[in-house]
């Protein structure tokens, strides 16, 4: 009886329901693992991803760089990008200089993204916070 209980809320917590609205916004990396081992980790990056999806799924993908003053140094490179429901598997599909590749969301919360590519690499990101928070 105790392991069927302990089933039941594993299973609760495991819950695919994705709301793709969180991944407006901007995410800051945090790291990059591959095989449950970590290539790299993130304590500072400068740049920050930035992900801006419409009502029909279809948006940009674009990298800008904050400013200690709270303003962005925006890139002139942003990828398009479109996001499909593949049973209960939420795909983001890029389309960049005539080529197409797709990543798998694994996880989207109001506070954590993770992406995997098709090569089994894994980003870990975490909602952005801009360097002071002056009250605003």
């Amino acid at each position: 009886m105790k392991r069927l209980i302990i089933l039941f809320f594993f299973t609760l917590s495991c819950d695919n329901h994705v709301n793709i609205d969180f991944i407006n916004g901007y995410w800051e990396i945090v790291s990059v693992s591959k095989n449950n081992e970590f290539i790299k980790e993130y304590p500072f990056s400068n740049a920050v991803d930035f992900f801006m999806i419409d009502s029909l799924n279809n948006g940009f993908r674009k990298k800008i760089k904050p400013k200690i003053n709270g303003s962005f140094e925006i890139t002139l490179h942003e990828i398009p990008i479109s996001i499909k429901n593949n049973n209960n598997s939420y795909e983001i599909k890029y389309f960049s200089a005539g080529n197409q590749y797709t990543e798998t969301i694994n996880r989207l919360d109001k506070n954590r993204l993770i992406i995997k590519n098709s090569e089994g690499i894994i980003f870990s990101y975490k909602r952005f916070e801009k360097y002071f928070n002056d009250g605003k």
